[in-house]
């Protein structure tokens, strides 16, 4: 129904407009009749929005938007989809206004448990009615304004929006109370995800909640516009980033993805070009910030290519400057159109920051690593913008082209570079002539074609002056038990070095049962092992099962001061299931898969758990042939 249409056939009566849909209005006449007398018939327009009745002010702006057969906020959609696996995550939304957006919401996650915060009586009226239009339970509208401190407040208004400054536009004002986040959560449950619009008023919002915040690290979505802002842009994201939250992805008012990244600057400058921008942030470490990585590869992949905007179109040969730390950056050369790492660091994604938040308890000045699998240099060259010395092995050949450019384009003279692979045997590396396409750590007796000489780890840690490695990063997916064995002469040493390893469980079928491998043969060279959690470390026992399908892992034999500071609590058993109750509900196939297999291995206590033996029901049920197999073999 378009808007024109509704200003010709204008109702005058509750009749007249239940013709306006199709079988009449949902929540009869009699209803209707009421709201439009609280607001007037001739106020008002309708419009079918996501296949229900709508209705809006006339002088709407969003209103008309939608009767052009336009959508509002329809990435908020996808974002929910993607980052609330569960049926009924807590939800804030700050403005609602007339609740285009909620609708939008309520489209992905129908059950949600939602708290509105709309001050305007005006707009309350057509959010109220319009969540019964739509069908939607359980939604607790708030009438107050949220804010930086509680008391009372003016809000402004127009036909569209309204903020709690009298801005020129604005010319309709009335009282309103205001609360702050902190005030109305605290004697609530946890909040799983916090979405602000109040034009300029964002931060106030933010900062009125930093408590449930840290208590809570919900995900937050809100819009960022420097040009309407009181205070300064630059020192509110800093003040967000030192609460925890990172980094930033932003997308235009249109919706399309602009991009990511832990640079305020570059937020400011993204949001200036765009008008604004809508910002996205995840807490680091989180499960929600692992399937935001997932969503923003699903960005930079086919359909989306060519709808991101020009400047991040993945293409091959794309140049970055990637941030590791206040004033320490390094320039990285690689083909976004590869892996995911590749693709994820064309906007500014740092795949091992959980690791480089480590290192100086790991590695003093100037001390040595070991990067087994390090493609491009996303970890090296991140590692050695920090001064440290670093063997960097990879196998593959365009990588190791990329990483040599990499390095010379930093001028990195304390980073050495060996195209190698790894078997699964006790090994030695043999490097190729320099003009040859691949090397490899061969086994004794076995004969490496092209070979130019073969070297030892001591050999090589000579090459780079240094008596010791202080770290060995391992990232062959499927393959850290050979890495390891590869480089067990140097991890059987007294003084033996930390290791970094990820296990992503989805690189074979028989990857249920790898977490408890790995960490076996480690804890025998005398390791002890350690999940990295939001900056901690978590005990983890040799058995243990991985609820996260992609975990990464610190293995020492001692701990420094430094590192006990970081040590938590084991997780507990409920911990352990929650965590396999969101991989089982992942939009990935391959993370559901994984959730299937490792129910499957489960011990008894965790396979007998009700919630357990109900995902696994509903993995079998799957719509993915792969997921279902996975289930039931």
């Amino acid at each position: 129904m378009s808007e024109a249409s509704m200003q010709e056939d204008r109702p005058e009566t509750a009749s007249q407009f239940d013709e306006t849909f199709p079988g009449g209005s949902p929540v009869g006449s009699d209803r209707l009749a009421l709201f439009c007398k609280g607001v007037g018939w001739m106020s008002s327009r309708a419009v079918i929005y996501l296949q229900r009745p709508f209705l809006y002010p006339a002088d709407s702006f969003i209103g008309r938007h939608l009767a052009a057969g336009g959508q509002w906020d329809r990435i908020l959609r996808t974002i929910v989809s993607a980052l609330l696996p569960h049926a009924e995550p807590s939800i804030y939304e700050v403005g609602s206004n007339i609740g285009a957006s909620l609708v939008q919401i309520l489209a992905a996650k129908p059950d949600a448990r939602v708290v509105a915060f709309e001050p305007s009586d005006r707009y309350r009226t057509y959010l109220e009615y319009n969540l019964e239009l739509a069908g939607a339970r359980g939604i607790e509208v708030v009438p107050a304004a949220v804010g930086r401190e509680s008391g009372t407040g003016s809000i402004h208004t127009d036909g569209t929006s309204g903020a709690l400054f009298g801005w020129r536009h604005l010319t309709q004002a009335q009282r309103t109370e205001v609360l702050t986040l902190d005030a109305v959560c605290r004697q609530r449950d946890r909040v799983d995800f916090i979405k602000i619009d109040t034009d300029g008023f964002d931060f106030d919002v933010l900062r009125g909640g930093e408590r449930t915040l840290r208590r809570d690290k919900p995900i937050v979505h809100f819009e960022f516009a420097p040009y309407i802002m009181l205070s300064e842009p630059l020192t509110e994201l800093g003040w967000l980033q030192r609460v925890g939250y990172r980094r930033f992805v932003c997308f235009a008012a249109n919706g399309l993805f602009v991009g990511v990244t832990s640079d305020p600057e570059q937020t400011i400058s993204w949001a200036d070009a765009n008008g604004y921008c809508d910002v996205l942030t995840c807490w680091p470490g989180s499960p929600s910030e692992t399937l935001l990585d997932d969503l923003l590869l699903t960005f930079m992949s086919p359909p989306f290519q060519g709808t991101v905007g020009a400047e991040l179109v993945p293409i091959r040969d794309v140049s970055r400057i990637i941030t590791v730390a206040d004033s320490v950056r390094f320039n990285v050369r690689f083909d976004a159109v590869g892996d995911e790492i590749s693709r994820a660091m064309s906007n500014g994604l740092l795949s091992s920051r959980h690791l480089i938040d480590l290192l100086d308890e790991l590695v003093p000045a100037a001390g040595a690593i070991l990067d087994l699998g390090a493609g491009v240099g996303s970890f090296t060259l991140a590692a050695a913008a920090l001064g440290h010395r670093v063997l960097a092995v990879e196998e593959a050949a365009r990588e190791v082209s990329l990483l040599r450019e990499n390095v010379r384009s930093n001028g990195y003279e304390h980073v050495h570079i060996v195209h190698a692979a790894v078997r699964d045997r006790p090994a030695r590396l043999e490097l190729l002539e320099e003009s040859g396409t691949r090397a490899a750590i061969t086994t004794d007796g076995e004969e490496a074609a092209a070979t130019l000489r073969t070297v030892s780890l001591d050999e090589l840690m000579e090459a780079i002056d240094c008596e010791r490695f202080a770290l060995v990063r391992i990232a062959f997916a499927g393959l850290e038990v050979a890495a390891i064995r590869a480089v067990a002469e140097v991890l059987g040493q007294a003084d033996s070095p930390a290791i970094a390893y990820t296990i992503d469980a989805t690189a074979t079928a028989e990857s249920s049962a790898a977490p408890a491998l790995v960490r076996e043969v480690l804890e025998e060279l005398g390791y002890r092992n350690y999940l990295i959690e939001s900056g901690s470390l978590v005990p983890v026992e040799t058995n243990e099962i991985q609820p996260e399908a992609v975990a990464s892992y610190l293995a020492v034999k001692q701990l420094t001061d430094e590192l006990k500071s970081r040590i938590a609590p084991q997780r507990s058993p409920d911990n352990l299931i929650a965590g396999i109750l969101t991989t089982a509900a992942h939009p990935r196939e391959q993370y559901r898969a994984y959730a299937a297999r490792a129910l499957r291995q489960a011990d008894s206590a965790v396979r007998s758990d009700p919630r357990m033996v109900g995902a696994l029901q509903a993995l079998r049920n799957d719509a993915s042939l792969t997921v279902r197999a996975a289930a039931s073999s």
